[in-house]
């Protein structure tokens, strides 16, 4: 393993601050989307086919990114990165046409996917482990931030497009932050293109970790519905419902920043069991029609689900060799971002037809296999 590259504490700030604006789009169609559909005149559904649009151009940047890294340097891969963001949200402020949510929901996912890889790549490199947890809570900062902004922005008549703008701004000022430190990021990847996985196989058991991560995209379908079950269900005004979204992202963030001094006394498979049990209580109370019940159990939620996917993802190098580990690292990622495009999906479908009740339903039966996966796993 190849040791961390010490870096100056103003360049760790920098990757902090673009991991927040990593962060920050995310909210947009969950927080908002009550009010977005309604202005461009979708069903409460059409948010999960725009969440596959935007995952499946994320996936075509991550396998794009290797060739980029030999051709441009990081700097010009997250300015263009960047730039796919701001067009994404300056589409969505354009007008009222359905192809506009559809060609945002493009440039948003070749532009998040890129970063995101991006700073993980760089931050690989050159981070202490410590740092790289660090670096995840910041994207929790900036979901959080993100439904914040637009929270408060539902209480005015402008409605979503000014927290939309502010959003977009932050962004704009965060790219040019970037750019005037571009020479810090000026590094080309001169590697070889061959990675063999010749040591690494997965049997039997070993497949139970991936199933895992698919239905850890529990957090996607949570994130997306949480403001329309509470619209549709229990009839709260669009802004104290993005409220509930704010908190969930909120426990998220928090979770993860905890997560690291949480360690110091507890293990690793005291944490997992710990944090699944509380989802598992939290997604139950959402079945309580009560705005109080509501937003705790939101908080509860993001709290349960931020230690999962990093503490589960140090299970293959506890348990195997390097090529084995990487090699069920990089299923884990792959089962998560299908999960990510399916689930939501298929939620936004039962929901459309059944009903707001069916939420807190479809959450609970995944946070269940959750749960029974983890018992199975850490066994």
């Amino acid at each position: 393993m190849t040791k961390p590259v010490k870096i100056g504490t103003f360049i760790i700030l920098v990757n902090f601050l673009i991991y927040i604006g990593l962060g920050l789009p995310d909210a947009i169609m969950g927080s908002a989307w009550p009010a977005v559909r309604q202005t461009y005149h979708v069903n409460v559904d059409y948010v999960g086919y725009l969440t596959m649009i935007s995952l499946a151009f994320s996936f075509i940047s991550t396998l794009l990114y290797p060739r980029l890294a030999k051709a441009i340097t990081m700097a010009s891969i997250m300015l263009m990165s960047m730039g796919f963001v701001m067009i994404g949200i300056l589409l969505l402020l354009w007008g009222e046409a359905t192809i506009l949510l559809i060609l945002a929901s493009v440039a948003l996912g070749l532009g998040q996917g890129a970063i995101d890889i991006a700073v993980n790549d760089y931050a690989a490199k050159h981070f202490t482990s410590g740092l790289m947890s660090i670096l995840h809570g910041m994207y929790g900062v900036g979901v959080t931030l993100s439904s914040l902004i637009l929270a408060i922005s539902l209480l005015f008549p402008t409605g979503w497009r000014i927290g939309f703008l502010i959003i977009g701004v932050l962004q704009l000022l965060i790219m040019l932050f970037v750019y005037q430190t571009r020479q810090e990021f000026a590094e080309k990847d001169n590697g070889s293109d061959t990675a063999t996985e010749t040591g690494g196989k997965l049997r039997g058991d070993d497949w139970l970790l991936p199933i895992f991560y698919f239905f850890y995209s529990v957090e996607l379908v949570v994130g997306k519905y949480l403001s329309s079950y509470a619209v549709d269900r229990l009839k709260l005004s669009d802004s104290l419902a993005a409220n509930a979204t704010t908190l969930f992202w909120a426990g998220l963030m928090v979770g993860r920043f905890l997560t690291g001094l949480t360690t110091k006394w507890f293990s690793n498979k005291q944490l997992i069991l710990g944090h699944i049990v509380l989802t598992f209580g939290g997604m139950g109370l959402l079945f309580v029609p009560n705005t109080a019940v509501l937003l705790c159990s939101s908080f509860a939620i993001g709290l349960g689900l931020s230690a999962l996917y990093p503490l589960m993802m140090m299970v293959p190098y506890e348990r195997h060799d390097d090529q084995t580990a990487k090699l069920m690292v990089s299923r884990n990622l792959a089962f998560c971002q299908a999960g990510m495009v399916v689930l939501p999906l298929i939620t936004g479908w039962v929901y459309q037809a059944a009903g707001a009740t069916t939420m807190p339903l479809i959450g609970f039966i995944l946070v269940a296999v959750m749960l029974g996966l983890t018992v199975k796993i850490l066994k």
